[in-house]
């Protein structure tokens, strides 16, 4: 989210304006591409002032032509306007760096209409000291701009796209930015691809479309330790407006490439503001990125969807984010967070987020939310929908999982329920191996689900992150799974042979299984059996809770399993089959454990298989 950190300093905003403005009296006058003799930039004639643009002049190509840039030399100028205030622009470099202070594409701030902009460089450096823009518009039309490199090197500030819509604008905008074998060094904190989309404050029947195409593909961008990527962001109206849409669409393909920043974020602040006269007012906000054979490094956190909804209770705001990773490695140092919602005055707000690991290795350092966080006053409606997937990948978690746990929210007073309220969070597992220090699923006025198959979860670190000396006392929150009245644990039982972090993804002929120190039922347990699962007495041990005499036990702490699930179903038995389950300490390989076992007594069992014989022995008899 953009903070305009002038207008909390009068100041430094004075001295930035008085400087901007001696220096502009040493910045030749723009100059304009007229094409009158060729498409070579190189060429003075083609520009109106008879000369080719030099470093202190502002250019515009703003009349259609498209503008070749080739050879050794370099297209260098101030501010590059490609497309400007409703005339077009196309600009075409192949081997010859291209040098300017700015770039923006398609700039409409002085006439309404339609801009048409493209940017392609080939074998190329770019270098922008203050970055990119597309779309930097304050007026009313149709934008579509283009922007391709290949084979090169881009030094700019940042990548922006950026509009604001007054009263009565109706914008369509397009854009397609696609880097590729690119190294791209950014020095702002910031960069914004697919979003920083509104309406002005005071404004009313402003409508815009936006929709986005990012692909990078063997990219590089790794410049900048504080860098805060925003995908899809800043989407939203200002205050006090009224019957107005954002609709906003980003697709990005992301493959064979490395990202290293600060934060990665998803849709982040998609909102309605508020305003007695924040009326009717829909903004629509969806993403879908996937990532693939690529690295993500953050020394931060990744942010899945960011809704506020605020104003009257005709507002309306939905974040749709979907993040999908293909055999792809993702360390990030503090958290991975899915949703984000604030919901006031009666608006309606729906932020949903879902994050897919297939073939995948996640890290995260402290805390993997889900359907966790928000603010709401109870009197509109706020719906929270998130899932994380894996499939045949490993996620580890140095802190704690929380799917839908709003328990310390509504302990707090940040969510006060409203009677059309939502919030649903999904873990699911498929051969899979997952550790984390604690689990905790579902809570009140919430519904978590975990589902595994052929998935593996350790909750068995003990270790205090504050006091590392600390490891023979045991807290709370130290390798526990917690299960509330509002979680589910869905388990697929594919065989008799037990999940560990050994088999787990080279086998599919298992069934699911949780290790932990401290467990606490609750809610419910649903255990979908294979059909083909082995007919003859079994048992599985679904959770096993080691009882270490050893550890000092902290407040609310304990060793093994406490309470029961709420309801416990079994489908897919074969015929006459049953299921029992049940709490029993046993010692396994030499360490005692608490353990939920479900047993199953087979159709032909032999108490079954007896009674059979009986009964043919009795109508034998009778004939």
């Amino acid at each position: 989210m953009t903070n305009n950190k002038f207008l909390l300093r009068p100041l430094v905003a004075a001295v930035f304006t008085a400087t901007c403005a001696l220096s502009s009296n040493v910045i030749a006058a723009p100059v304009a591409w007229t094409g009158d003799t060729s498409n070579d930039w190189m060429e003075g004639s083609n520009w109106n002032s008879g000369q080719v643009p030099t470093s202190d002049v502002s250019a515009q190509i703003s009349n259609g032509d498209t503008v070749e840039v080739a050879g050794s030399g370099s297209a260098n100028s101030q501010h590059l306007y490609i497309g400007l205030n409703a005339g077009d622009g196309h600009l075409v470099s192949s081997g010859s760096d291209l040098n300017a202070n700015e770039i923006t594409l398609g700039l409409n701030e002085s006439a309404e209409g339609d801009i048409n902009a493209s940017l392609t460089v080939n074998d190329a450096d770019i270098n922008a000291p203050e970055g990119i823009n597309l779309f930097n518009s304050t007026k009313a039309g149709n934008q579509s701009a283009q922007f391709n490199q290949t084979n090169g090197t881009l030094n700019a500030r940042k990548l922006y796209h950026r509009t604001d819509l007054n009263s009565g604008d109706t914008s369509s905008l397009s854009s397609n930015t696609i880097l590729t074998n690119v190294t791209i060094n950014t020095t702002s904190n910031e960069s914004a691809l697919g979003g920083l989309v509104g309406v002005s404050n005071d404004s009313d029947d402003a409508h815009a479309t936006v929709e986005s195409v990012i692909g990078l593909y063997d990219v590089d961008w790794t410049s900048n330790p504080n860098l805060d990527l925003e995908i899809g962001s800043d989407v939203r109206t200002g205050t006090d407006v009224s019957n107005s849409s954002i609709s906003a669409n980003t697709q990005m393909t992301v493959e064979r490439s490395n990202i290293t920043g600060a934060w990665l974020e998803f849709g982040e602040y998609t909102s309605t503001r508020d305003g007695i006269n924040s009326i009717a007012n829909t903004v629509t906000n969806t993403v879908n990125a996937t990532f693939t054979d690529s690295t993500i490094s953050l020394n931060r956190r990744m942010i899945l969807g960011d809704v506020g909804a605020d104003g009257t209770s005709t507002n309306e705001v939905l974040g749709d984010i979907n993040v999908s990773l293909v055999n792809t490695t993702v360390d990030v140092q503090f958290d991975i967070q899915l949703t984000d919602i604030d919901v006031e005055d009666g608006a309606t707000g729906t932020d949903r987020a879902y994050l897919r690991a297939m073939n995948s290795d996640i890290s995260i350092g402290e805390l993997l939310e889900i359907a966790s966080y928000g603010s709401i006053d109870g009197t509109g409606t706020a719906v929270l929908d998130a899932g994380v997937i894996l499939e045949e990948s490993t996620l580890n978690v140095n802190g704690v999982i929380q799917v839908a746990d709003i328990a310390s929210e509504l302990e707090h007073g940040s969510i006060v329920p409203g009677p059309s309220d939502s919030y649903t969070g999904l873990f699911e597992a498929s051969n899979s191996v997952v550790s984390a220090q604690e689990l905790v699923s579902g809570s009140t006025a919430s519904n978590g689900t975990i589902a595994l198959k052929n998935a593996f979860i350790a909750l068995s670190d003990t270790t205090d992150p504050e006091d590392p000396n600390d490891e023979y006392t045991l807290d709370a929150n130290e390798g526990a799974l917690t299960l509330t009245e509002g979680s589910s644990l869905v388990v697929h039982v594919n065989g008799l042979n037990r999940a560990d972090a050994a088999n787990t993804k080279d086998s599919s002929d298992l069934y699911s299984a949780i290790d932990a120190v401290q467990v606490r039922l609750g809610g419910n347990l649903v255990i979908n059996v294979n059909e083909e699962l082995a007919e003859e007495d079994s048992s599985i041990d679904l959770i096993r809770a080691v009882k270490d005499d050893s550890l000092t036990l902290g407040t609310d702490a304990f060793t093994g399993i406490q309470g029961e699930f709420d309801s416990v179903s079994v489908t897919g038995l074969p015929k006459h089959a049953t299921a029992t389950t049940e709490v029993v300490e046993e010692t396994i390989d030499g360490t005692t454990y608490d353990v939920y076992r479900v047993t199953f007594a087979g159709s032909f069992s032999l108490p079954l298989l007896a009674g059979l014989l009986l009964l043919a022995g009795f109508r034998r008899s009778r004939k």
